[in-house]
């Protein structure tokens, strides 16, 4: 055997990467198609999910409820990528519920069905089933520390540079779709508090923060989600920006859609004779 030959190794990192990509995210949508994306179960298939219904831009959230297909943008990240994100949130999530209960807190995480805590609104008057939706990590009842149980639990992972930004602002200003998120599920839940901690995936430093129950702000995404749950089209709804320039919609998955459509018209006045009061 000659080891002194040498032949150039088979360069396998894009297509490794594409078998990965696929079989991954076949699984997810499989796992979906089965599930909520069946359109059979408790929740409808369009519906807004406590995951996003802080989102900032009412169009956007609009875009979202409507099934409106997300664009591809210069910066795009694969769906392979994007589940991968995913799955390393979820072994994060795992890892945290451990150490908090290795702790000594009280954490629950799962009904004795394995299902997850949460609650379905907002049914649709025909089918029955929930167009507002949401789900928790988790909820604490009791702990060695001094905290106002019980609270709810939620847990995220970030990269340093997002870690610094919570760990400066707090999660209301840092996050407003997190924030919302958290606010939603204490209102429908009816805790007055949550503990939110963030995992920094590349210091494996921790966050923690106790936010309290905003009714105001609860208030205000519930309205909003009711008036997109009313729309006839994502365009009904204001965009959060007058002009495309704004770096509130430079990252936005339906930009292209958003500006190259009109807006919705302004709503005249009924004329006098349409409403009774002419002669």
């Amino acid at each position: 055997m000659d080891f002194a030959r040498k032949e150039k190794a088979p360069d396998i990192g894009e297509a490794l990467t594409a078998l990965i990509d696929k079989v991954i995210v076949d699984r997810r949508n499989a796992e979906y198609a089965a599930g909520r994306g069946s359109g059979l179960g408790e929740v409808a298939q369009k519906r807004i999910g406590a995951g996003y219904i802080g989102t900032e831009c009412d169009r956007a959230l609009a875009y979202r409820y409507h099934r409106v297909e997300k664009e591809t943008r210069e910066e795009y990240v694969s769906a392979g990528e994007l589940q991968r994100h995913a799955l390393v949130g979820f072994w994060t999530e795992e890892s945290m519920a451990e150490w908090l209960r290795l702790a000594g807190f009280d954490l629950r995480t799962n009904k004795e069905d394995g299902s997850q805590y949460g609650y379905r609104v907002a049914r649709d008057p025909t089918t029955g089933q929930a167009r507002i939706a949401g789900e928790i990590d988790g909820c604490i009842l009791a702990g060695p520390l001094a905290m106002p149980y019980p609270l709810l639990w939620e847990s995220k992972k970030a990269t340093a540079k997002k870690f610094a930004k919570f760990a400066k602002e707090g999660v209301a200003k840092a996050d407003p779709k997190y924030h919302g998120q958290i606010q939603t599920n204490m209102a429908y839940l009816e805790v007055e508090h949550t503990l939110f901690t963030m995992l920094n995936v590349d210091s494996m430093k921790i966050y923690q923060e106790i936010v309290r129950f905003d009714p105001a702000v609860a208030q205000r995404l519930t309205d909003r989600a009711v008036r997109v749950l009313e729309s006839r089209a994502p365009e009904e709804m204001p965009r959060i920006a007058g002009d495309e320039s704004d770096w509130r919609c430079k990252f936005c998955d339906y930009r292209a859609r958003c500006w190259d459509e009109p807006s919705a018209p302004e709503q005249m006045a009924k004329p006098a004779w349409l409403t009774g009061g002419g002669a």
